[in-house]
């Protein structure tokens, strides 16, 4: 009977391996597949211009603008004035203004979100179920059924 008992012990703790492996084990992503990670990003941002540069002006048209005189000689005369066109330019903005003696004081540009993605790929490789490591449990001696403790070759019911 007590021959017994070490192989049965054996037997029993495999099978409680085996169940407890299936029941525990990690579901890995299949082999050969590829895990595409995607980081979006939403950037707000103000672009102010507080002195603008003048790139062309130039003379577009010429207006007539009626003056009144009222104090000394109800008199009336036309002056002739030119309409301007000033264009302001830069890397991040263009601006266009018209009229007489057109300036532009100030300009604030607000850009639309922009959207940044990162991507990182990995692809999965797949584990081998074989391997050789420490190994503890009762081993078949020349005297029979004895603890043992080694290395050997194993196979892997549980991975993580």
């Amino acid at each position: 009977m007590k021959r017994i008992i070490p192989p049965l012990l054996f037997l029993a703790g495999a099978v409680a391996g085996f169940l407890l492996s299936r029941h525990f084990a990690v579901k890995a992503p299949v082999p050969g597949t590829v895990t595409v990670k995607v980081d979006t990003l939403y950037l707000h941002d103000t672009l102010r211009v507080d002195t603008p540069v003048i790139v062309e002006r130039r003379v577009v048209d010429t207006m007539t603008v009626e003056v009144t005189d009222y104090l000394v000689v109800h008199d009336t005369a036309f002056v002739n004035l030119p309409r301007e066109e000033v264009e302001y330019r830069d890397s991040s903005y263009r601006a266009v203004v018209s009229g007489f003696l057109p300036r532009l004081e100030e300009m604030e540009i607000y850009r639309k979100e922009r959207v940044v993605t990162i991507e990182t790929e990995r692809v999965v490789k797949a584990r081998s179920r074989w391997g050789v490591g420490a190994q503890a449990g009762y081993g078949i001696t020349p005297a029979g059924f004895q603890p043992y403790l080694g290395v050997g070759v194993n196979f892997n019911l549980l991975s993580w």
